[in-house]
């Protein structure tokens, strides 16, 4: 009955480890996106370089130059 309690443990103590990392990634993946302002340098995940004229909070829209 032991190695089947240590076994749960390990598991469910590795699901809180990795819920509790991706919690915090996404919470700094939002921040850093609610804290963008026209003027500030980007480069987007398809590899595109740009600066940020306008961010439309309404569209969920940000436009490079």
């Amino acid at each position: 009955m032991k190695p089947m309690l240590i076994m749960l443990l390990v598991i469910v103590a590795m699901y809180f480890y990795l819920f509790r990392t991706q919690k915090k990634q996404q919470k700094e993946r939002q921040d850093f996106l609610n804290n963008l302002q026209p003027g500030d340098a980007v480069v987007t995940i398809g590899g595109l370089h740009g600066v940020i004229s306008e961010i439309s909070s309404d569209k969920k829209k940000v436009t490079l130059d």
